[in-house]
């Protein structure tokens, strides 16, 4: 018998192991159903590469990431990023654009910019500015709580910019920014959610980790692997007379314990749980996913400046483009994550297009997506390689109410069955650093015999 079972290996389920671990409380067992520790931390390391596949930038406010990473003693492999050198398209003049003026760009680079300005109205676009960054800035929002934009949790986010800032300003500007950033759209999110990405790409300078953000997974299995088994699939979690007792697996082995830490996303913790009460069954089938591919490209370094021509470009829908953002890492200025002489792209397919698209070979996937970039850019490299990876659960949508829902459950409910502490992103926010952030609130509420998780 174990005292804690910790069921999934994500960002979550391992802080949660971090922090009893390090408060003394080493009688614990994670297991994870993959053949890998990490889950959406996950870093893609071949031939000189090593990129991020899912979780990725840490921004200014991610204070849970950076204190982890403080922690596990790689601060100092923090890389600065700016997110605002991004250019959109602008389907209706068929370029590329910045998002504001720059003095020194060529005038008729700034042209494009305002006349991608103009079309959305100069009033609305500072308007819409204006209004995020009197939510969010200064440290009002932060991606591990939720109370900060609970008045706006019930309402849709796309509804909501139409509204006040006209339609235009939310096909242009926000759409591409939401879709970019949290691989859905924006009618599908509440716009509490809505002010979270914004903020993630509005703020400006955000960091990338240097070896890769899976670092911080490898020092924690360094600390306690031996506790953590892959290929563990938990098939069920045991309730007997209202209590936890224990797991199941799908090789039917039972262990016993007096804890269970469900770090499972919602719909797997969902089917894990058939004799959990009907107000925690409820909280949990509430929660949507976008189905997620992630897609990274290999090429030489292309002839054209990059620097001077952008090495990022988001999307609106109107240019029927298959991915939101393509982001592209020259090896002559980012030697770390990319071999010199080489060029990675990396992009997100999400909703419809991954629907369409799950079921396809990688190679098929591929050849649809070289197809579409050769559209965008004649100029673009011989293409030497690539790498696909799907997530089923990608992205936690949060839809309008489910924020409210969730804050409920984990005030009022959050103990219905002692002995069972679920945690996630989902419980909070969208983000590896609300997953961070859960991981260790939920171990210290275990230790502290809490009933609500705050």
């Amino acid at each position: 018998m174990v005292k804690t079972v910790i069921v999934g290996s994500g960002a979550a389920g391992m802080e949660a192991a971090n922090t009893l671990y390090n408060a003394g409380e080493t009688d614990f067992l994670v297991l994870e159903k993959l053949d890998y520790i990490g889950g959406r931390i996950h870093t893609y390391r071949k031939d000189g590469y090593c990129i991020d596949a899912a979780a990725q930038l840490v921004h200014p406010g991610y204070k849970m990431a950076r204190k982890v990473i403080g922690e596990l003693g790689h601060s100092d492999d923090l890389l600065r990023s700016n997110m605002l050198g991004l250019r959109m398209y602008d389907e209706t003049q068929k370029k590329r654009v910045f998002i504001k003026p720059d003095p020194e760009r060529p005038p008729q680079e700034n042209a494009a910019t305002m006349q991608w300005i103009g079309a959305m109205g100069p009033d609305n676009v500072k308007a819409f500015m204006d209004w995020a960054r009197e939510r969010c800035a200064d440290g009002k929002m932060y991606e591990g709580e939720v109370t900060w934009g609970l008045d706006v949790d019930n309402v849709v986010f796309a509804d909501y910019v139409e509204e006040h800032f006209g339609k235009e300003v939310l096909e242009r500007f926000a759409q591409p920014i939401i879709s970019s950033v949290s691989l859905t759209y924006p009618e599908r999110m509440s716009t509490l959610y809505g002010l979270q990405i914004l903020w993630t790409v509005l703020v400006g300078d955000v960091d990338l980790m240097r070896d890769g953000l899976d670092v911080i997974i490898q020092k924690m299995l360094e600390k306690f692997g031996d506790k953590c088994r892959t290929n563990a699939e938990v098939t069920e979690i045991m309730i007997k007379d209202g209590k936890t007792t224990g797991v199941k697996l799908k090789d039917g082995e039972v262990i016993e314990c007096e804890n269970v830490i469900c770090a499972a996303e919602a719909p797997n913790a969902l089917k894990m749980l058939p004799d959990a009460p009907e107000v925690m069954k409820t909280a949990l089938a509430n929660i949507k996913y976008s189905q997620v591919f992630t897609v990274l490209i290999f090429t030489p370094e292309p002839e054209i400046d990059l620097m001077k021509f952008g090495t990022g470009t988001m999307f609106n829908r109107r240019a029927n483009k298959p991915f939101a953002t393509v982001s592209m890492r020259l090896g002559s200025k980012v030697p770390f994550m990319v071999p010199p002489g080489k060029m990675n792209t990396s992009m997100f397919l999400f909703d419809e297009v991954a629907d369409e698209l799950w079921d396809k070979s990688d190679q098929e996937v591929m050849d649809y997506i070289e197809k579409e970039l050769r559209g965008v850019f004649d100029w673009y490299p011989e293409i030497e390689g690539f790498y696909i990876e799907r997530f089923p659960y990608g992205n936690w949508r949060m839809s309008p109410g489910a924020a409210t829902r969730m804050n409920d459950f984990r005030l009022n409910h959050y103990q219905d069955v002692p002995g069972l502490y679920l945690a996630g992103d989902y419980l909070f926010t969208s983000s590896y650093e609300s997953a961070l952030y859960t991981g260790e609130r939920v171990a210290n509420t275990l230790m502290q015999g809490k009933t609500q998780l705050v």
